[in-house]
C-alpha cells in the first residue's frame, strides 16, 4: 500500500477527483504543486515519526478544506488548521462505557480498523465492530492523580499502512467538583438534564449520577425543567447556573413548596410567569449587580410570599420600577441585611 513512499512531488495527486486521501504512513511532505487543481476535500497525515513538511504551493487551486492528522501530533502543526483523526476524550469515568472510531462520513475505509489499548488497570476493550471499538472505563480508584491510557488503531491487514494512538486522560472521581445539593429532588432533576457522562445540552463531560460545577456553568437555560413541581424545597446552587440568561415562562411557578431561590448574576429579565405562585417562598435573591432584573409583567411575584434581596446600591431601581416595587413595595431588601 505504498508505505515507501516518502514523499508527494509535483502533479503525484494533481488533479485527483477524489474526496479523501490517505497519505502512507512513511510519508513526511508534500512538494510544490503536488496536489494542485484536485478535488479532495479531506487530507489524511498518518507520520509520526517527525514534522510533516508543507512545501511551496503544494495545494495550489485544489479544494482540501480538512487536514487530519495524528491526535499526539496536534501541537507539531502551530499556525495551521488541523484536526485530530480520532476525535478528542478527555475525561473517562468508572463504569461507563465509551466508544471510539475514525469519522466515517468522511472515511469509508474506516470499518477496515482495529482497536488495541495497552495493558492496564482502567480501560478494555468490550467489542469491536465496523471499525468502531467500544470501551469500558473500570477499576479507577479514589486517587488524587489522573491516569493517561494509550489506545492504539491500524489497518487490519497487517501492512502499517494506517495507524496511530489516541492517548485518554481518566480523571479520577475524586478530582472532579461535583455539586452537593440539599435538595434531592433538585438534584435529580439537574443531573437528569445537565450532568451525568456527558450533559444533553452542553455536551460537558462529567460523572454518572452527579452534576459538576463546570456542567451547571454551561448551561445557557433551565427551561421548564421544575415548573409545577411539587416537591422541591430549596434551589440554593442555582447560583452556579452562570450561563442561564434569563428565566422564561413557568420556570419556576407552580412550585408550591419551594422556599429559597438563589439567581445567578447571569439573569437578566424574568417573565411574569417564571417565579409567581409559591406561597412558600421564605426568600429569593438576585445576584446581577450590572443592571437590575427587569420582568416582563406586573404580576411576577402574585402569591409569592418572603422578600427578594438585590445588590444594595440597586434598590432604588428595583423599588421605582413599576413591575417590581411598583407592585411589590414592601417585597425588595437590600442584600447587606440578608441572613439566611
Amino acid at each position: 500500500m505504498f508505505t515507501g513512499v516518502t514523499s508527494i512531488n509535483t502533479n503525484h495527486l494533481g488533479y485527483l477527483n477524489a474526496t479523501t486521501v490517505i497519505l502512507p504512513c512513511n510519508t513526511r511532505s508534500v512538494e510544490n504543486y503536488s496536489i494542485r487543481n484536485s478535488r479532495i476535500t479531506n487530507l489524511v497525515i498518518t507520520y509520526t515519526a517527525g514534522t510533516f513538511a508543507f512545501n511551496g504551493s503544494w495545494n495550489n487551486s485544489s479544494s482540501i478544506s480538512y487536514i487530519y492528522v495524528p491526535d499526539t501530533k496536534i501541537s507539531a502543526y502551530s499556525g495551521r488548521t488541523v484536526y485530530p483523526i480520532v476525535g478528542k476524550e478527555s475525561i473517562i469515568e468508572k463504569d461507563r462505557e465509551f466508544s471510539l472510531s475514525i469519522p466515517s462520513a468522511k472515511f469509508g475505509w474506516a470499518a477496515d480498523l482495529q482497536w488495541s489499548v495497552e495493558e492496564n488497570d482502567y480501560i478494555s476493550i468490550v467489542s469491536q465492530e465496523d471499525g468502531v471499538a467500544t470501551f469500558r472505563a473500570a477499576g479507577i480508584s479514589e486517587d488524587t492523580t489522573d491516569t493517561t491510557v494509550t489506545i492504539s488503531y491500524q489497518s487490519n491487514n497487517g501492512n502499517g499502512f494506517f495507524k496511530g494512538t489516541k492517548v485518554l486522560t481518566i480523571k479520577h472521581i475524586s478530582t472532579i467538583n461535583t455539586i452537593e445539593f440539599k435538595d434531592p429532588e433538585v438534584k435529580r432533576i439537574c443531573v437528569a438534564n445537565w450532568g451525568g457522562p456527558l450533559c444533553i445540552s452542553t455536551k460537558v463531560p462529567g460523572i454518572p449520577g452527579e452534576i459538576t460545577y463546570e456542567q451547571a456553568a454551561g448551561v445557557t437555560s433551565i427551561g421548564t425543567a421544575f415548573y409545577n413541581n411539587k416537591i422541591i424545597t430549596e434551589f440554593k446552587e442555582f447560583a452556579y447556573f452562570t450561563k442561564v440568561g434569563s428565566l422564561g415562562g413557568s420556570a419556576f411557578e407552580g412550585c408550591t413548596k419551594l422556599k429559597y431561590l438563589d439567581v445567578p448574576p447571569s439573569v437578566a429579565s424574568v417573565a411574569f410567569s417564571s417565579i409567581r405562585n409559591n406561597p412558600a417562598m421564605v426568600w429569593i435573591i438576585f445576584r446581577r449587580t450590572t443592571s437590575m432584573v427587569t420582568a416582563s409583567g406586573n404580576n411576577a411575584l402574585h402569591t409569592v410570599s418572603g422578600y427578594v434581596y438585590v445588590p444594595d446600591d440597586l434598590l432604588d431601581d428595583y423599588l421605582a420600577y413599576k413591575n417590581w416595587g411598583g407592585q411589590y413595595p414592601t417585597k425588595f431588601k437590600a442584600l447587606s441585611t440578608f441572613v439566611e
